[in-house]
């Protein structure tokens, strides 16, 4: 029987959170050309995409799941893959996979000086 999004949503709810909260990026489960997966949008055409099994999401959970993090680049003809990194855990596999574009100098995280007072322009909204 073929699985719909509703069913891996409901059956990822925990990694969406987890993944969304870790990564500041809002997280979502999306169709791919091999099954499911789950998607957060990096901006600058980044995206990440985070699977489970070899057809994308796994169609039933268990605590031996290897969790593959790739973070793609849109281009005009489709999309590159920049770097991929596997592990057990999910937010360790994307770290790492963050890590080696850091490493190899196409990432950049974003620093926020929390101690500099934030200019209001009026009219803003």
């Amino acid at each position: 029987m073929a699985r719909k999004h509703e069913y891996f949503t409901d059956l990822y709810t925990d990694a969406l959170i987890g993944f969304a909260a870790f990564t500041h990026l809002p997280a979502s489960v999306v169709r791919t050309a091999a099954g499911y997966a789950i998607r957060a949008d990096a901006g600058f055409g980044r995206f990440l995409l985070a699977t489970n099994g070899d057809q994308g999401l796994a169609e039933a959970r268990t605590d031996l799941d290897t969790w593959t993090v790739e973070i793609h680049e849109s281009t005009p003809i489709g999309a590159d893959l920049l770097a991929t990194e596997t592990d057990r855990d999910l937010v360790a596999a994307y770290g790492r996979a963050v890590e080696r574009l850091e490493f190899e100098g196409s990432w950049s995280p974003v620093e926020v000086a929390l101690d500099r007072p934030v200019t209001i322009v009026e009219g803003a909204a």
